[in-house]
């Protein structure tokens, strides 16, 4: 199995993940009101939402690229 791995230098994680939480703030326990997982479990976890729905897309994309027109229905 491949594994991808993302390196963020420890003198720009606290920047990284200020950032990224902002974007994707950590949802909340509706009951208790506080965070369900982790700070860096959420940016692993939405990162990995991210790169299956852009392989999804792409899958999509090569679909229609081998889409062939038949010479009858071009006029």
């Amino acid at each position: 199995m491949a594994t991808i791995t993302l390196t963020i230098p420890d003198n720009k994680l606290a920047e990284f993940k200020s950032a990224y939480l902002r974007q994707h703030p950590i949802p909340l326990d509706p009951v208790t009101d506080l965070p369900t997982m982790t700070e860096l479990a959420w940016i692993k976890q939405c990162i990995m939402q991210g790169i299956i729905a852009d392989y999804r897309i792409g899958k999509q994309l090569l679909a229609q690229d081998s889409i062939v027109l038949g010479a009858d229905l071009i006029s």
